[in-house]
């Protein structure tokens, strides 16, 4: 199966349990410029260099079209 619903079982914030479950799957190449959003997001927040999140959404359009590239993405359910 490619999608997934989990029970919410991950501390967040001030150590109380996630009341809501996630719905975790793999990215598709149609969710290549979230893919690639989020990335730039965290290089971002990290400081770190960035090419930008259109051009990681065009890169995310081809890699996951590849059977070696696997992106797991998790979506309130």
């Amino acid at each position: 199966p490619t999608r997934r619903t989990l029970p919410a079982c991950a501390a967040v914030g001030n150590d109380e349990p996630m009341t809501a479950p996630v719905t975790v799957r793999f990215a598709t190449p149609e969710d290549a410029a979230t893919v690639g959003a989020l990335l730039h997001d965290f290089n971002t927040e990290f400081e770190s260099p960035t090419p930008g999140a259109a051009f990681f959404g065009e890169r995310f359009a081809e890699l996951l079209r590849r059977d070696d590239v696997l992106v797991v993405l998790a979506e309130d359910a």
